[in-house]
């Protein structure tokens, strides 16, 4: 049985605060009721519960983390107890010993390895594998993509420890007897959170005039408030004739996956909805996510329907599908009424007809069709008034065989072939696929003013990305620091992206794990945002550093969340008020993750380019060190220097950061090693050392230097031109992409073209030739264009690494010609 599921009315219950033991809630621990003492009578520690006396309330029982999950006793191997650094709140050493003249230390969040000149810090729960190799080495990988070595003094040391490491990672420790426990302790997001706890209640009772606050919040109950904030902002309100936002799903009654408020088209009831969710894999039913502020256009997401092998069909998700194109019309009058303008001619079905929803399908076609065996498939056309487009995106077994060859790249010794090696990856092709389809669906919004429905088999991974991705490129709300939390809460967080199950961070019996569904999805949707900012830096208001904190604390569970798989997981294990958010680091250290370059009146509707050539490796975050190096800074800090660089703008006793200075540098006597720092003071605190975008510092440095005081919140411009091109007022506002002669990269028609797969039953002529097909004419689909030939128009091979296909395939004599002649370096054409 799952450990939350068995501690809920325990560990994991609501946390008793100072007033609950005030105003009488909870007694001393002699008139206790049942309710306090039997919840832990199985398991109870065998160290006695501390009491604190206050004067004025009386005496009262507090039991601390220990009392709930007593610590395991520390085992210290030839050295004397003491870490060369301070803990978070909550967190205890396991072992501490030595290899060679090298001190490491296992706690139960994080390895600590510290050198005289370097320092390895990395909580356990990033660690994604331990190979042993010769010379007694240890190649450490993380999930994040980054590795290192590191040497043991001998072949004995090395497995002692990676067995160390081990009980670390699984917190299945071997007792007296051999023998291991059924139970486990729970995540360090709730040590974490309960250490402050108690500290907080140590502090009322010691200072009641000056309590102490932790750091970070919890995410409680903001989380829906900031989604229901943005309905509100997108223009849904009560007074809209399109669509409404629905509680059918209130206690995850319906989809346990889905956010308990969901929007749909008005006239829909919820009878309809309940019906229609059966139709839909996990029960994952047609939901709008994003609505068009000037045509009224909506961005939906559902999972594949369960058509089968039969072609079944289910009435009540026909009148939704239909009922999303109808809202998508009234929707476009109401706005044309209130804003006093005409439609946009380019409205398909403008003041005539409703426009026609385009269902985008991540998968191939082959893929769609495949999964008819199984009961799934793609939505039939004689039964939906719609268009399908099929993406050809890779699934997760693809994409996680090429993050592994691309992290098995980063370690590699061999760099005499590093970009035929980086390319045979194909991890920058898969890149290059997601952002094309993330353009070709805002192509269709923003330019042919469409209603989309994105989907692919049960709408969690692909779905989360193409969706979360355009709606960065169309709505500049999301690429701010508040905007882009509200992505990441909707797309990935409420709409269930299995986090728990992709990322590993679940309780783990074994190590390594078995991969199962693991896969770096929400890694691969920050790189693909790491591409954006790269080419359109004065279009986001954060920079790189905020990626790479947020991918960091996707894996290292010091924060809630990112654990379990959906929001109702979420709730049922506490997470929203048992653990603290990643949200309050990210908003308390604004001005570190601000980008220098951003604009704020830069409104327009993104269009990157796409090509595999415009990749590029997110440096910054695979191929960072993940040893450390001290700061060669002398030992006399001034208090002014340390309070500068303390995060978070807050006491230091509030951080639980010990500030010490490294040891003196004096030089080792005889042949001795030289000596190790007395403490580490470059951890920051979350736990993990501080990112620092050089970059940022300089152009910070360099407003400074022009007189501007303190960080730039503009970009500096030098006579209208910013440092990478014109200014943005001088670009024409048309279509939002900015010309190649003016430092950006122009946007390509083909690069927003969607492969119209034709189906076989509706051809029955070639699209060249016009030939009619018969027994002895069979059928061909160009792989490019997706149109039906016969042999004779289509007897042509070539690959076609836009649809991620770099085998040859066959393709139509037009295609051929333009793959050939190389397509995507001929003049471009913007759409």
């Amino acid at each position: 049985m799952d450990f939350f599921q068995q501690k809920k009315t325990s560990a994991l219950r609501p946390y008793p605060s100072l007033e609950m033991y005030k105003n009488g809630t909870i007694q001393s621990e002699s008139t206790s009721g049942l309710d306090m003492d039997e919840s832990y009578q199985e398991d109870k520690p065998t160290i006695s519960t501390p009491k604190f006396r206050d004067a004025k309330e009386g005496t009262f029982t507090h039991m601390l983390t220990g009392n709930l999950h007593p610590e395991p006793k520390p085992y210290y191997d030839g050295v004397e107890r003491r870490i060369p650094f301070s803990k978070l709140q909550g967190e205890h050493e396991l072992y501490l010993g030595k290899s060679n003249d090298d001190l490491v230390c296992v706690t139960n969040f994080r390895l600590f390895i510290l050198r005289h000149d370097a320092f390895l810090n990395l909580p356990l729960t990033m660690i994604e594998s331990m190979d042993k190799q010769e010379n007694n080495q240890m190649l450490f990988t993380t999930k994040d993509g980054r590795s290192t070595f590191y040497k043991f003094s001998d072949n004995e040391t090395l497995l002692r420890w990676y067995e160390r490491i081990v009980q670390g990672i699984t917190g299945v420790f071997t007792d007296s007897k051999g023998q291991k426990p059924e139970e486990r302790a729970p995540l360090f997001a709730y040590y974490f959170w309960s250490g402050w706890q108690d500290t907080c209640l140590k502090e009322k009772l010691e200072s009641p005039t000056e309590p102490v606050s932790p750091p970070f919040k919890c995410v409680g109950n903001e989380a829906k408030k900031w989604l229901e904030d943005d309905i509100i902002r997108q223009g849904i309100t009560t007074g809209s004739i399109g669509w409404r936002v629905s509680n059918v799903n209130k206690n995850y009654g319906v989809c346990d996956s889905y956010p308990e408020l969901i929007v749909v088209p008005r006239p829909i009831s919820n009878d309809v909805i309940k019906e229609a969710a059966g139709f839909r894999s996990f029960r994952r039913f047609p939901a709008v996510s994003w609505r068009h502020p000037e045509n009224g256009s909506v961005l939906c997401r559902s999972a594949q329907p369960h058509v089968g092998f039969f072609n079944w069909r289910n009435l009540s998700d026909e009148k939704i599908m239909c009922a999303i194109s109808l809202c998508t019309l009234n929707d476009r009058r109401q706005i044309a009424e209130n804003t006093g303008r005409e439609e946009s001619p380019l409205a398909e079905g403008s003041n005539t007809a409703a426009p026609r929803l385009c269902v985008v399908d991540c998968r191939s076609y082959t893929a769609a069709i495949g999964n008819k065996v199984k009961g799934g498939g793609t939505e039939y056309t004689e039964y939906y008034d719609c268009d399908i487009e099929y993406l050809n995106l890779p699934n997760i077994h693809i994409i996680r065989k090429s993050f592994y060859s691309l992290t098995t790249l980063l370690h590699s010794l061999d760099t005499s072939s590093w970009l035929s090696s980086l390319d045979s990856t194909k991890w920058l092709s898969h890149l290059s696929c997601l952002l094309k389809a993330a353009v070709s669906v805002t192509h269709l919004i923003h330019v042919k003013q469409r209603p989309v429905l994105v989907h692919c088999s049960d709408g969690w991974d692909r779905t989360s990305q193409i969706v979360a991705l355009s709606e960065l490129l169309l709505d500049p709300y999301y690429r701010t620091i508040p905007g882009f939390r509200v992505v990441v809460e909707r797309e990935f967080l409420s709409f269930g992206h299995k986090f728990a199950d992709r990322n590993g961070n679940i309780p783990l019996t074994t190590f390594p794990p078995d991969e199962g569904e693991r896969c770096p999805i929400f890694l691969q949707f920050l790189d693909c945002v790491h591409q954006m900012i790269k080419q359109f830096p004065i279009a986001f208001e954060f920079n790189t550093s905020f990626l790479i904190k947020l991918a960091q604390h996707t894996f290292s569970s010091l924060f809630g969340t990112f654990l379990f798989n959906c929001d109702r997981e979420r709730h049922d294990n506490f997470t929203h008020t048992q653990t603290f958010s990643v949200w309050s680091l990210l908003d308390t250290n604004k001005q570190e993750f601000f980008n220098s370059f951003y604009k704020s009146e830069y409104q327009e509707v993104l269009f990157p380019a796409c090509h595999v050539s415009k990749m590029s490796l997110f440096s910054e975050l695979y191929t960072a060190p993940l040893f450390t190096t001290f700061n060669k800074k002398p030992c006399g800090i001034s208090p002014d220097f340390i309070r500068d660089i303390i995060p978070f703008s807050l006491p230091i006793s509030q951080l639980n950061i010990e500030m010490t200075v490294f040891a003196t540098n004096r030089k080792p006597e005889g042949n001795s090693p030289p000596p190790l720092p007395e403490k580490v003071n470059s951890i920051e605190a979350d736990g993990l050392p501080p990112i620092r975008d050089e970059l940022q510092e300089c152009i910070n440095n360099l407003s400074k230097q022009l007189g501007r005081g303190g960080a730039a919140h503009s970009a500096p411009t030098f006579n209208g031109h910013t440092p990478y091109g014109h200014d943005v007022t001088q670009v024409p506002n048309v279509t939002g992409v900015v010309g190649e002669e003016r430092g950006w990269q122009v946007v390509r028609k083909s690069d927003s073209d969607f492969t119209l797969w034709v189906p076989d039953h509706a051809a029955t002529h070639c699209s060249k030739c016009q030939a009619s097909f018969w027994l002895a004419s069979r059928k061909h689909h160009c792989r490019k264009c997706g149109r039906v030939f016969c042999g004779k128009c289509s007897n042509f091979y070539i690959p076609v690494p836009d649809e991620n296909l770099h085998e040859s395939v066959r393709v139509c004599a037009n295609c051929f010609d333009r793959l050939d002649g190389h397509m995507n370096f001929k003049s471009p054409d913007i759409p």
